[in-house]
């Protein structure tokens, strides 16, 4: 029932309620307002940096959905690597992302996941991924120019953060720098994100 998964579990029966995790949300949704009123990230570093944790932080997002933040290398290697079965995506996302990849490597879970990720080993085997060395710090460089140029920009309009700086988001770097990897690298075809990015393709993803 609603009652059930909205408000009983997440508050009353759910193991990682005992968790720490940030104070003063919505009785229903959680840490939701918070995230969306700020910069990508910027809450979730507020709270590594101020709640005393050991390596995991729980918070909820709408409908007390419940969300983990992992806060130390420790605690990223036992979800992605060392426990990995034990730790699925949440249900909505699957099937959102499923839409699209269908049942795919990213989307899969437990036994189909480890059959197709044992399939796609030799594609990232360690000769493959070192001939691609040129190409991504190619990438790299270039992402780091065209960054200093928008802080440059920035900077010369008007006062930045402190001192001339700027404030850039980092997640819209990050998008664009994958996507000119994964073109280069995976299709030979230059999408020029880092560049523009206005580019059809950027748009679209």
């Amino acid at each position: 029932s609603i009652a059930w998964s909205v408000v009983l579990y997440p508050k009353l029966f759910s193991p990682p309620r005992k968790l720490p995790g940030p104070k003063c949300g919505s009785f229903f949704n959680g840490q939701l307002r918070r995230i969306l009123e700020n910069a990508p990230g910027v809450p979730m570093e507020q709270w590594i940096n101020s709640i005393p944790n050991d390596g995991m932080i729980r918070f909820t997002i709408a409908l007390n959905a419940e969300r983990i933040l992992l806060t130390s290398p420790a605690a990223i290697s036992d979800v992605l690597i060392r426990n990995v079965d034990a730790w699925q995506k949440p249900e909505q996302l699957r099937q959102s992302l499923a839409q699209i990849l269908r049942n795919s490597l990213v989307v899969a879970e437990g036994a189909s996941h480890r059959a197709q990720r044992k399939n796609m080993m030799p594609a990232f085997g360690q000769p493959r991924i070192r001939a691609l060395y040129p190409t991504f710090w190619k990438k790299s460089c270039d992402a780091a120019e065209a960054i200093c140029a928008q802080i440059s920009r920035q900077s010369s309009v008007g006062p930045g953060v402190a001192d001339g700086g700027a404030e850039i988001s980092f997640s819209d770097w990050l998008r664009r720098i994958t996507l000119d990897n994964i073109g280069e690298a995976g299709f030979g075809y230059r999408f020029d994100a880092i560049s523009d990015p206005e580019s059809e393709v950027n748009r679209t993803y």
